[in-house]
């Protein structure tokens, strides 16, 4: 039934109270989970962060920090989310493991970037309710919508760091669909 059918079954089924996602073709890096949920659990306000990821190539070359060219809006962090503040102010972590976070609410963004990639997502289930469902009607940007009522649900948190690995393949993947097919979605979400 496609990824939105798929990740609204996950969430259905989830019993616990924080919500993470992972397609076949992404990895999550070591202390992804523990990193955001302590995060989290140190930041009550908050319903939801995410973070940047690395993304692998199918000529096997990695680009750091890939989400600058994934949301295509020219603004910084800064400007869409409010002050960076070091993560070290709300854990405990070594001093060379120190970066910026970036609080606040996403909802206007939102509605003409896409920020997100649901791989580096963690999310407060029972306290997002509905706004933690997804597209079922469309091939790709499924997530998209889901962030958009995500953000007008609660505040979130941008970590200024890696948590995934996104792995290219010579497979079909859904972003690959034709231009016409992407359109569609976009303007249907």
């Amino acid at each position: 039934k496609g990824a939105g059918a798929a990740r609204n079954r996950g969430v259905k089924e989830a019993r616990n109270h924080f919500v993470a996602f992972s397609d076949s073709d992404d990895e999550w890096l070591p202390g992804k989970i523990q990193l955001q949920r302590n995060f989290l659990l140190a930041k009550p306000d908050l319903l939801f962060c995410f973070s940047n990821h690395a993304f692998w190539n199918r000529k096997g070359e990695l680009r750091r920090f890939a989400l600058e060219t994934w949301h295509e809006d020219r603004r910084n962090w800064e400007e869409i989310l409010g002050p960076g503040k070091l993560i070290s102010s709300v854990l405990k972590l070594p001093q060379y493991l120190d970066f910026s976070y970036y609080e606040g609410n996403l909802y206007l963004s939102a509605m003409s970037a896409h920020y997100l990639n649901i791989n580096t997502l963690l999310v407060r289930r029972e306290e997002a309710g509905d706004a933690l469902s997804f597209a079922e009607d469309t091939k790709t940007y499924e997530e998209w919508e889901t962030l958009g009522r995500l953000s007008r649900a609660g505040n979130c948190a941008y970590l200024d760091c890696e948590t995934i690995y996104q792995h290219a393949h010579p497979a079909p993947r859904l972003t690959d669909a034709d231009g016409l097919e992407l359109v569609s979605a976009k303007l249907k979400i």
